[in-house]
C-alpha cells in the first residue's frame, strides 16, 4: 500500500503526512507511522492516535506512580478489553509482521502481545504522535452504573498515557478530556474545566503542537513557540447518554 501511495498516488511528493486512526487503529497508525516517515524523509510525518488506550490490567503501577496499586484484571463495571486485544495480537502474527519495533520487543520478552498496547508501545515509536484520548471510553465501559469501575478506568488512563508520554519521544503530546465517548468526538471538545469553550479544541490543540513542535523539529527550523505546549486536558465529570453504546468495541 505504501509503495503505491508513494509511486502512484504523489505521496513522495507531500510535505506534511499525518498518519490516524480510531480504536484499534490507533494502535495500527503507531505501528506503521515510522515506514511512512521512511518513505517520505522530507516530508513532516505525525501521527494522530483517537481512542487507542486499552489498558492493560495485567499490568502494576510503578512504584514511582502515586495511586493505588493495581488490581491485575479489569475492575468490575468494565469490560477486560485487554484480553481481546492480546487474542488480536497472537491469533494474527502481529509479532512476525514487521511492524513492531524491535526495540519494544526487547524489552519485553516473552510478553511480545504487550507491544500491541499504546501504553507499552508508544514509547518505542519514534515519530511524534498526539494522542487523544477520553479517561471515560466508552468501548471500555461495560456497566455505567459501576461508579469504581469509572474511576478506575480515568486513573488507569491518566497515569499509564502520562508514563508513556514521558518514557518516549519528547514531541509525543496528549489531550486527555473527560467525557464519556469512544471516538467521533474531533472539535467538539475543549481543553480547561467542562462547560468552558474557551480553551482550544482537540484540532486547535494538534495545530498548535504541529506548527510549535512536529514541523520546526523536523525541518530543523527555529520553534514558532519558547515553550511548546504537549499536554492539554479537559476535566469533567462522566454524564452518559441513554443512547451511548453499552458494548465493547474496538
Amino acid at each position: 500500500v505504501l509503495r503505491h501511495l508513494t509511486r502512484r498516488q504523489g505521496l513522495e511528493d507531500a510535505s506534511d503526512v499525518v498518519v490516524s486512526g480510531c480504536g484499534v487503529g490507533a494502535i495500527a497508525a503507531a505501528l506503521h507511522v515510522q515506514a511512512v516517515k521512511r518513505a517520505v524523509p522530507e516530508a513532516t510525518v505525525g501521527a494522530l492516535l483517537d481512542s487507542g488506550v486499552f489498558p492493560d490490567w495485567s499490568r502494576q503501577r510503578p512504584a514511582d506512580v502515586a495511586g493505588e496499586a493495581a488490581p491485575g484484571y479489569a475492575p468490575r463495571g468494565l469490560w477486560p478489553m485487554d484480553a481481546q486485544v492480546k487474542l488480536i495480537f497472537e491469533g494474527h502474527g502481529v509479532a512476525s509482521a514487521g511492524a513492531v519495533p524491535q526495540d519494544c520487543l526487547r524489552a519485553h520478552p516473552g510478553a511480545a502481545w504487550r507491544c500491541y498496547f499504546l501504553e507499552h508501545l508508544l514509547p518505542f515509536v519514534s515519530v511524534p504522535a498526539f494522542v487523544a484520548q477520553s479517561r471515560f471510553d466508552s468501548s471500555n465501559v461495560e456497566d455505567r452504573g459501576v461508579e469504581d469501575g469509572l474511576e478506575a478506568l480515568s486513573d488507569a488512563m491518566a497515569w499509564r498515557l502520562d508514563v508513556a508520554a514521558h518514557q518516549g519521544s519528547e514531541h509525543h503530546a496528549l489531550f486527555l478530556d473527560s467525557c464519556f465517548h469512544h471516538c467521533m468526538s474531533w472539535g467538539q471538545i475543549h481543553a480547561g474545566p467542562g462547560g468552558e469553550t474557551s480553551g482550544p479544541t482537540q484540532p486547535e490543540a494538534f495545530s498548535a503542537w504541529w506548527w510549535d513542535l512536529v514541523r520546526p523539529q523536523q525541518k530543523r527550523e527555529e520553534p514558532a513557540a519558547a515553550n511548546p505546549r504537549r499536554r492539554w486536558d479537559h476535566i469533567y465529570a462522566p454524564e452518559p447518554e441513554d443512547d451511548e453504546p453499552n458494548g465493547p468495541g474496538i
